[in-house]
């Protein structure tokens, strides 16, 4: 009796443990890693696995898998399986079906679509599936619509595919990067052709913008205006940059207009920093410099404006009421740099070395003021400071150096020298 008891203890050992091997953990559920260990820990079914709603998600894992077997869109599970319960061990979760099988791949789960790698573990993160970019939200969910991953706003269709390029929603327009992210500001489409997106990832729509200070108008296409733009009676420019010109003289189409505090041209006669200007009915010359030089004669038969408002050096030769233009350069003046008329006087080759920098091609102005070149390091023609066209000398006027050197050779001394702002 006693072998009889000892028996049938031994074969209800064995239906046990064979009833462990059946239903526990699959081996593949151990190798995510490629790993073969034994996982003896048992699954434990969750019916309270989160169900999230919404479109908006954010990632707890940021996970990026790469699968390049899988189909682009997704689609249902081919083998006939109908329901089934969440497992989940320290590894993560996965989905077992009701006939012993799991989930692998793609799979749609009580009308929610999620990814199992080939482990059998559920996904979350961005994938790549066959080249094509999806994003599961933490719980795994196929993200479909506005989707936020961190501080990025992407777009996933309704097959769960990211966007990319233009996408038009609720008579918005946005656009999307080829990483999928939504554009904010400015986007540059190549051959001038810019376009405004605001933080919410809406484009600017027609009309004007105001940006950082600077007005931009946007055309019906919503592209950024570049060139002449007529309101009624006023004419507009918008420069390459799209900036339109307000309290500038500005060039387009080889002449030159004047634009007023509200970036309306200007015609007739006006009087910019104490110089009078005739513009005439169209608000176009061809050198509103030669204007200003006309009214001033000189003992040579050349004479040099330096406009500090441009930053730039114009060189006439002729005589009063009779300049014309034969160079035009920009420059670097300071906060110091003298506004008046000057006799240009002696030169100097180069200077500066004991302050830790040469200037070359020194012509002075007056006292210490002088034309020279840009600052190089020393004793060479190592460029150490090449800015031009802004206020940042002592109150010299820093030039390039070719610039620098045709007025050390060829304008001579007594040269009248006017600078003006």
């Amino acid at each position: 009796m006693t072998r009889k008891l000892s028996f049938i203890r031994l074969l209800v050992a064995v239906a046990a443990l064979c009833t462990m091997l059946f239903f526990g953990v699959p081996v593949f559920a151990d190798q995510a890693n490629g790993s073969s260990t034994e996982n003896t820990q048992t699954g434990t079914s969750q019916d309270e696995k989160k169900d999230q709603t919404g479109t908006t998600s954010t990632t707890d894992n940021n996970t990026t898998t790469t699968d390049s077997s899988s189909s682009s869109t997704a689609t249902t599970d081919t083998n006939s399986k109908t329901g089934g319960d969440w497992m989940q061990d320290t590894n993560g979760w996965w989905y077992k079906y009701k006939n012993g099988s799991y989930a692998n791949g793609w799979a749609e789960i009580e009308g929610d679509w999620y990814y199992f790698g080939s482990n059998g573990y559920m996904k979350t993160g961005w994938i790549d599936a066959g080249g094509t970019w999806y994003y599961l939200e933490s719980s795994g969910k196929m993200a479909t619509g506005w989707t936020k991953d961190g501080k990025d706003w992407y777009y996933m269709d309704k097959n769960g595919i990211m966007k990319t390029g233009w996408m038009q929603e609720n008579g918005k327009w946005y656009y999307f990067e080829s990483n999928g992210k939504m554009k904010t500001g400015w986007l540059d489409c190549g051959s001038n052709e810019y376009y405004y997106f605001f933080e919410d990832g809406s484009m600017a729509e027609a009309g004007w913008l105001n940006r950082d200070g600077y007005w931009y108008y946007v055309e019906d296409s919503g592209a950024m205006k570049i060139g002449w733009m007529q309101e009624g009676n006023t004419w507009y420019l918008f420069q390459t940059s799209g900036v339109m010109a307000m309290n500038k003289w500005a060039s387009y189409g080889g002449y030159w207009y004047y634009f007023d505090g509200s970036g309306a041209m200007q015609t007739g006669t006006i009087t910019v920093d104490g110089i009078t200007y005739n513009l005439g009915e169209s608000g176009g010359i061809s050198d509103p410099a030669a204007q200003v030089a006309n009214a001033y004669s000189s003992a040579t038969n050349y004479l040099i404006l330096v406009n500090r408002s441009t930053h730039t050096v114009n060189i006439f030769q002729g005589s009063q009421g009779n300049w014309s233009t034969i160079k035009s350069f920009s420059c670097t003046d300071g906060v110091s740099t003298p506004n008046g008329t000057f006799t240009l006087g002696s030169h100097t080759y180069h200077f500066g070395e004991e302050k830790g920098y040469t200037c070359w091609y020194a012509t002075q102005i007056t006292g210490e003021i002088l034309f020279h070149s840009v600052l190089y390091y020393p004793n060479t023609f190592n460029l150490q400071d090449g800015r031009l066209g802004i206020t940042a000398s002592h109150g010299c006027i820093r030039l390039a150096l070719e610039d620098a050197k045709y007025i050390y050779e060829q304008i001579p001394s007594g040269t009248k020298v006017v600078i003006y702002q």
